[in-house]
């Protein structure tokens, strides 16, 4: 299940800016870097780019290497451990029901500290870094983005970490609770702001 999206360039700016949608970790207790979840690039006025969000997200772990375990899938309320000792971290679920807007992952091993991640539709939405022994990373996953330009000359990638300026400037909501499939319609720019709106929503 997902809900589907369409990113429709309404705008009359004559050079389509590159555009960043992000989910944002609001309820965490110290808010980690926001990560470029996608990034739509050079679609002209008229066009569109249809993206979707998954219902269910994947977690994995990573390490200091680039390398990631297998992704498993990572339904909102679950809770997974993180064990093993000689033959390297292994991450599974528990069986038990967390938060019904989270996803739990806990560092079970003796020691060392590991790298989780949190996928959706195949692309990085969020990373805890060094996790230690112990700890858990938590992740909200309430179906919400949000959705802003980058200015000329920022070069962003997606899965990549948000430098603070372009994150405070990531400032439209798009709120996604029991919306089936909407557009995501960018209006403004030339001399006017560039605005962001949904559209056109149909419920579940």
């Amino acid at each position: 299940m997902h809900i589907a999206l369409n990113l429709i360039n309404q705008s009359s700016a004559i050079t389509p800016p590159a555009i960043c949608i992000v989910h944002k970790d609001l309820l965490a207790d110290c808010p980690p870097p926001l990560t470029a979840w996608t990034i739509v690039r050079r679609c002209a006025p008229g066009w569109c780019r249809p993206l979707r969000l998954s219902q269910v997200a994947e977690v994995s772990l990573g390490d200091a290497y680039g390398n990631f375990s297998r992704r498993r899938p990572a339904p909102a309320g679950s809770v997974f451990a993180v064990t093993g000792q000689h033959d390297g971290p292994r991450l599974a679920a528990t069986g038990q029901r967390g938060r019904p807007d989270q996803v739990v992952v806990r560092n079970e091993l003796p020691d060392g500290a590991v790298d989780v991640h949190l996928f959706n539709d195949r692309r990085l939405l969020g990373s805890r870094r060094w996790l230690a022994p112990g700890q858990a990373a938590v992740f909200h996953v309430a179906p919400v983005l949000w959705i802003g330009a980058l200015g000329d000359g920022e070069r962003v990638a997606e899965s990549q970490s948000l430098p603070r300026a372009l994150q405070a400037r990531l400032d439209t909501r798009l709120d996604l609770h029991g919306v089936a499939s909407a557009d995501i319609v960018m209006h403004g720019g030339g001399t006017d702001t560039l605005r962001f709106s949904l559209q056109h929503v149909r419920p579940l």
